[in-house]
């Protein structure tokens, strides 16, 4: 291999020292770019939330009116509901069990509300234990559900 004079190998080095430079400038700038990209993006979605919360706010407002009870009331006269003017809870009386078969139907009934506590709301509970009450031929009380 031929041996290279002082000022090509001089030269030689200086083209290798601009290249890395200009890969390392290019570097740079691609990282930079995508770093702009990524602020400008983050920005368009600020604003998007920013507007998105405004929105939700506006849907919160307006949730709150139709929620105050004078709207309700005019709405409910809009459609020609009125107030009850009078309520009154009926006593349904049954026909007395038939104990001859050795117990009420009603505790062995699939339809009656398990014992011990229960997953199921109080309403349906009683629900549940009226029918019971009545298809084991007792008595089905109407009661006033607390609420």
């Amino acid at each position: 291999m031929p041996q290279l004079s002082y000022d090509v190998g001089l030269w030689l080095y200086v083209l290798i020292l601009l290249c890395m430079v200009g890969l390392l400038a290019f570097l740079h700038l691609a990282q930079t770019t995508s770093v702009t990209k990524q602020i400008e993006e983050m920005e368009s979605l600020e604003g998007e939330l920013r507007q998105l919360k405004w929105d939700n706010n506006a849907l919160l407002l307006q949730i709150v009116q139709y929620q105050q009870m004078l709207r309700i009331q005019q709405e409910a006269r809009a459609m020609g509901l009125a107030e009850a003017e009078d309520i009154e809870y009926v006593e349904v009386v049954l026909d007395q069990p038939d104990t001859s078969l050795g117990g009420d139907i009603a505790q062995h009934s699939p339809l009656s509300p398990p014992m011990g506590p229960s997953h199921l709301p109080v309403w349906l509970q009683h629900v549940l234990r009226q029918f019971g009450d009545w298809a084991g031929g007792g008595t089905a009380r109407a009661e006033p559900l607390e609420q």
